[in-house]
């Protein structure tokens, strides 16, 4: 049988019995169609043919029809044991690759995204595991490095298109796989999964939990408290195990159901205080929620912010000046992306800031130059509201607030048209600066847009 002729003659079988949704019936054509096509007379498989095919397989996932794609992927995660034999590292890097190639707009196609990781599933749990190997025949520690970061990597996929969100489904899709991948390997040899690798799946599920879609905050979720209670030994290598099995009991119902985002907030925010973690949760409830933010999930997460700040850093500036720098880092990370920072979100991180006012005299001149920044926001919307609510603060809190130039601050918070381009602005802050005493090296770091 000729190569080049094999494809024409294989695939067409296999696309009979694909459309299945049996995953049983779909191994079994595979398996049984592979053995008529690609085992020799002797036993031996016909390398050459097999190569062929496989070439052939991961050409079609970038096919222009998506019902190709996603069939070949289904297909490459279908292949029985003898077909992954010594290409066991080139199949699992071309489904890492169709995970992670650039996309955009109405070309994204997160089905064959999420059929890919599916495949990747399917394939370590027919291989075994033996660190020490070659990676040829089992999954040995480089093919599980690459797995791990290309997944955790497809956990940040927020692409969108005129539907909006659709990176939610590889998201969702790969939770899903690097918790396979983490809890498969461990039972087969608990060296190859780190600590590290714990910790920073956990954050990432934490960040996910702070989600705006219901669904994915679910999903996220779920597996945070599948993993936290796991009897999978392994899983005692993720920091602050304790902590979080006081926080979320096994039998605690539903919790990332929809319309409890308050329960969610409050008890992520006490997260914060380990430092393990402090970055990719408050980045979930800066960050991840993206394009519009419900009304009331900016009001938990402001309220939230709020009361850990009043209770956990009000006296203790060193923990209050982590929490700044790290908010202040993730403000840099993605204060131009549009599409992960929304204007409802700024406003109501705004309002938090603002009120910090009250605070101890360290803590207050700390968040002055925070507040600054929002008045140099690119968001006209953020810039009217931060105005707003540093004009409230400063009159609520005159009484403490007496080092400053209230009265002028107030003059110039009320008068200036905020509207107006970011350079006309200028000025001002540099007045609303100097109104609040702040050094040269305050006044620079506040003003630079």
């Amino acid at each position: 049988m000729p190569d080049m002729d094999l494809a024409d003659q294989w695939l067409p079988i296999l696309y009979h019995t694909f459309p299945s949704r049996d995953i049983d019936i779909q191994d079994l054509s595979s398996e049984h169609i592979a053995r008529i096509f690609f085992l020799l007379e002797n036993g031996e498989v016909n390398e050459v043919a097999k190569k062929e095919a496989l070439s052939f397989c991961f050409y079609q996932l970038r096919n222009d029809a998506q019902s190709k794609r996603f069939k070949h992927a289904v297909l490459i995660g279908s292949l029985p044991k003898f077909m992954l034999e010594s290409k066991l590292q080139y199949i699992l890097r071309n489904l890492l690759e169709a995970i992670l190639f650039d996309s955009c707009g109405e070309a994204y196609d997160s089905k064959l995204r999420k059929s890919a990781i599916k495949a990747i599933e399917k394939i370590v749990r027919k291989c075994p595991v033996d660190g020490d190997c070659d990676g040829i025949t089992a999954i040995n520690n480089d093919i599980v490095r690459f797995l791990f970061d290309g997944l955790m990597k497809a956990m940040t996929d927020y692409s969108s298109n005129s539907r909006g969100d659709v990176g939610y489904i590889v998201r969702e899709a790969a939770m899903s796989g690097i918790e396979f991948l983490l809890t498969h390997i461990s039972r087969q040899d608990p060296s190859l999964i780190k600590r590290d690798d714990w910790k920073l799946f956990i954050g990432s599920l934490l960040q996910q939990t702070a989600e705006k879609m219901d669904r994915t905050r679910a999903h996220a979720g779920a597996i945070f408290i599948r993993l936290i209670h796991s009897e999978v030994s392994d899983t005692k290598k993720i920091p602050g195990l304790k902590v979080f099995q006081k926080l979320f009991p096994k039998n605690f119902p539903d919790f990332f159901r929809r319309g409890r985002s308050a329960d969610i907030f409050s008890r992520l925010i006490k997260i914060l205080p380990m430092k393990e973690y402090t970055y990719p949760v408050l980045s979930g409830i800066v960050v991840s929620s993206g394009g519009y933010v419900s009304e009331s999930m900016c009001n938990h997460a402001r309220r939230s912010l709020l009361n850990y700040l009043r209770e956990s850093t009000s006296e203790n500036i060193e923990q209050f000046e982590d929490f700044l720098n790290t908010l202040t880092t993730i403000y840099k990370n993605n204060g131009r992306t549009d599409r992960t920072i929304s204007v409802t979100l700024f406003s109501c991180l705004c309002a938090s800031t603002c009120a910090m006012m009250e605070f101890p005299d360290k803590i207050r001149k700390r968040s002055i130059p925070l507040i600054i920044k929002y008045l140099m926001n690119k968001y006209p919307k953020v810039r009217c509201y931060a105005a707003d609510q540093l004009y409230i603060a400063l009159m609520t809190f005159e009484k403490s607030l007496q080092n400053y130039q209230i009265d002028r601050l107030m003059e110039l918070l009320a008068d200036t048209v905020w509207e107006d381009s970011l350079s006309t602005l200028r000025t001002v802050i540099e007045q609303i600066c100097h109104g609040f005493n702040l050094s040269a090296n305050h006044l620079l770091e506040c003003i630079s847009v």
